[in-house]
């Protein structure tokens, strides 16, 4: 039988399109797993295709394995080490490692490589604003905005920065030229920038809830996983039963800072980190909450705690020698595991007004938190943490800080002093200038730790009650 060589390999390409148009479909419903199957099946038949690497370790990076995705990005630049999507990933994912110098330089190649690409010129822009390095931070945000003036999202990141003037005919204009599912998202949010200019707060809050009704749909899985919240954990909570302290658990002296988002975390962290002793900033790893995931998966127990530690020295390259902090705030979910495994281990539980913390929620788009762009959402997560706190708050005090966010802006010294002498840290004045480190935060409102400790920031959102009159008599912490 004679066989058409050209033939097979035209069927070979068509079976590859199929299952890369899978792959898009799983992910479109948010089944990344089955959607990196079918991509892992189609890089088997043919391995030369980066694109076929590009999705794959954009999905492995949604599934949170970083190590996986990092390798299949590697491999993907072994066929081609030019490809600026493949370059742009890997950089992605030092910056979430926390190589941030690596990051910058993998960016600055790209640029060489193709001096317009915007993703690219976006992402110096927004690393150098975390840096706290604004001028850099414009420069880059300027170029990108000549390769893509209407873009929305750009302008929104910079107003964080500049806090420019802002004018709906501007952004209606925008809107006709590009009537993107991206740019909606960002016209609500600018068009509630406006709104707050004006004093109007109702309209404020009506813009930004449909901004963030938008973003929600726009991300299929996030669904999914606030149905399934209280669940998994529960169950990540009897896998972990067993574990109990180790040779290594023992001498280390972690720091875990928890609570609510916009809480004061970030500011407590960068203090603390700022001290003479030899503090170790991780920011929010969620280590903690990323491994016992993946045993819920596996549906079996972890052994020691010492494979979770781990992790720490190899992602963040954590020395045991030194205390660290870790800010993952969802860590008060694991605070028994803590206690039980960790005996030199510190908590801060920062405590803020509650409806401050939800209206400032509604103000920024915490773009990776699931569970913060829809107030049903957001009250069930609130009133979790609130039932899981109330059992600690008033015990264990050697093991759990109760930091008062609105006492800490009033009495910075006072309030620090303590902190520092329930961690085991010597206290100098110095770590209140701690907005003069040219540190990398990815908070929200990054110019804020740019300057001293500023009181403004005390009943900040006090014009917002009407927010809460239909829901005050349903949780007991909001009255």
């Amino acid at each position: 039988m004679y066989l058409n060589p050209t033939s097979h390999f035209q069927n070979t390409l068509e079976i590859i399109q199929r299952l890369f148009n899978l792959s898009q479909e799983y992910k479109k419903i948010g089944l990344i797993h089955k959607s990196s199957i079918s991509l892992i099946k189609a890089i088997k038949i043919n391995k030369n295709i980066t694109n076929l690497y590009i999705n794959l370790a954009s999905n492995l990076v949604v599934m949170d394995k970083n190590n996986f995705a990092m390798a299949v990005i590697n491999q993907g630049l072994k066929i081609d080490s030019r490809n600026i999507l493949l370059l742009n990933n890997k950089a992605n994912l030092y910056e979430k490692q926390g190589h941030i110098n690596l990051s910058l330089t993998i960016l600055k190649k790209i640029i060489q490589i193709e001096p317009k690409y915007f993703v690219a010129l976006f992402n110096l822009g927004r690393i150098y604003r975390n840096l706290g390095k604004f001028e850099k931070s414009s420069k880059f945000f300027k170029k990108a905005r000549i390769q893509k003036p209407n873009n929305l999202k750009l302008l929104f990141e910079s107003y964080r920065m500049n806090k420019n003037k802002i004018y709906v005919e501007k952004l209606n204009k925008i809107m006709k030229l590009e009537p993107s599912v991206e740019n909606s998202i960002y016209y609500y949010f600018l068009k509630g920038k406006i709104e707050y200019e004006n004093k109007n707060f109702v309209e404020e809050i009506k813009n930004l809830t449909i901004a963030h009704n938008l973003y929600f749909k726009l991300n299929t899985y996030f669904s999914e996983f606030n149905l399934t919240y209280d669940k998994k954990i529960s169950y990540i909570k009897k896998l972990t039963d067993n574990i109990r302290e180790s040779k290594l658990s023992k001498k280390i002296h972690p720091i875990f800072i928890v609570g609510l988002p916009r809480s004061g975390s970030t500011l407590i962290e960068k203090i603390i980190c700022s001290s003479e002793s030899k503090v170790q900033s991780l920011e929010e790893t969620q280590i903690f909450f990323n491994k016992l995931r993946k045993i819920n998966v596996k549906n079996k127990k972890i052994k020691s705690i010492d494979e979770i530690l781990q992790i720490y020295k190899k992602i963040k390259n954590v020395n045991f020698e030194y205390r660290f902090t870790d800010k993952s705030l969802e860590n008060f979910e694991f605070i028994n595991l803590i206690k039980r495994c960790l005996p030199n281990a510190k908590i801060i539980n920062c405590i803020r007004d509650p409806r401050e913390s939800i209206i400032s929620i509604l103000k920024n788009n915490l773009i990776s938190v699931p569970w913060a762009h829809r107030m049903e959402d957001i009250l069930k997560y609130f009133d979790r943490y609130y039932k899981i706190m109330n059992k600690f708050k008033f015990e264990n005090q050697n093991f759990i800080y109760n930091l008062n966010f609105e006492e800490l802006l009033k009495n910075p010294k006072i309030v620090t002093k303590n902190i520092f002498d329930f961690c085991g840290i010597k206290w100098t004045e110095s770590c209140l200038n701690f907005y003069k480190n040219k540190i990398y935060t990815q908070t929200t409102n990054n110019e804020q730790l740019r300057g001293p400790i500023n009181i403004n920031n005390f009943l900040k959102y006090k014009n917002y009650d009407f927010v809460f009159q239909t829901i005050n008599n349903e949780y007991g912490w909001l009255k």
